[in-house]
């Protein structure tokens, strides 16, 4: 992320080793709207649990962030494995969604009924660990 933003001039190194951004917003291009506000929909969940588990003041347990990762899975594996991870990432994600529309309230948001956001995201990653992405960005 950081390599990105500056890339498109949106952020600058300062000399005590912070950075500065220098832009109000950042818009990749060739990207529309819609896929922003999606990518922003999965992204801001996770970036908002990743601050709650880190908030040591916080007044409840932290809330789960699990992955399954391997840095030497058998290349002519990674098909078998996209195919059968969406699979299983696709019935896990139909259970929690049944089970969140199970348990939505019904009366009308008028305040009269204590309501909240709640939910949980599944993603799929291939590619180069994130050090390589670091050290390749760093040089």
């Amino acid at each position: 992320m950081r390599a990105e933003l500056k890339r498109a001039g949106a952020i600058i190194d300062l000399e005590d080793g912070s950075l500065q951004a220098i832009k109000r917003y950042y818009v990749p291009g060739n990207v529309d709207e819609k896929a922003i506000t999606v990518m922003s929909g999965m992204v801001f969940p996770m970036a908002a649990g990743v601050a709650h588990n880190s908030d040591p003041l916080r007044d409840s347990e932290g809330f789960i962030q699990r992955f399954a990762f391997s840095d030497s899975l058998d290349a002519s594996m990674v098909p078998q494995f996209r195919q059968w991870s969406r699979i299983e990432a696709t019935k896990f994600i139909e259970a929690m969604d049944d089970w969140l529309a199970q348990h939505e309230s019904k009366v009308p948001a008028d305040g009269s009924e204590a309501r909240t956001t709640a939910g949980i995201g599944v993603f799929y990653y291939e590619g180069p660990k994130a050090e390589a992405i670091i050290q390749e960005h760093s040089q």
